[in-house]
C-alpha cells in the first residue's frame, strides 16, 4: 500500500465530506453553493475552481450527477452554479459496499 502524503489525506476527506453532504439533500438535490457553505463551515475554504476539480472528479468517478444551474436556482441562490444529485454509485461508496481510494468517509476533513 502507497502512503499518502497530507494533502492526498485532506482530499480524499473532502471528497467523502462532499459525497456526504450530496446525501443530505437525497433524493434531490444539492447545490455548490451548499457544499461550500459546509465545507466553510467546517474549516475548508476552496475557490471556485478547487471545488470544481473535487465535483469533477465525483462525477467522472459516476458517484454524483451534476447539472447547471437554471436561471430560477440562480435568482433564488445568486452563488449557486451547480446542482449535484447522489447516484446509486454513490450510495454504495456511502454505505460501505464500495470503496474508492480517493474517498475517505471517516475522520477531520484537516
Amino acid at each position: 500500500m502507497m502512503r499518502l502524503n497530507y494533502q492526498a489525506i485532506v482530499n480524499n476527506r473532502i471528497r467523502g465530506f462532499i459525497l456526504k453532504t450530496v446525501k443530505l439533500g437525497d433524493p434531490g438535490f444539492v447545490g455548490d453553493d451548499v457544499i461550500n457553505d459546509c465545507l466553510a463551515s467546517s474549516g475548508v475554504f476552496l475557490s471556485s475552481g478547487q471545488l470544481d476539480s473535487f465535483l469533477n472528479y465525483l462525477r467522472d468517478s459516476g458517484y454524483v450527477a451534476i447539472d447547471r444551474a437554471g436561471p430560477k436556482d440562480m435568482a433564488i441562490f445568486p452563488q449557486r452554479r451547480w446542482n449535484l444529485k447522489l447516484t446509486p454509485k454513490g450510495q454504495l461508496i456511502l454505505e460501505g459496499a464500495s470503496s474508492d481510494e480517493g474517498i475517505t468517509l471517516e475522520g477531520p476533513i484537516e
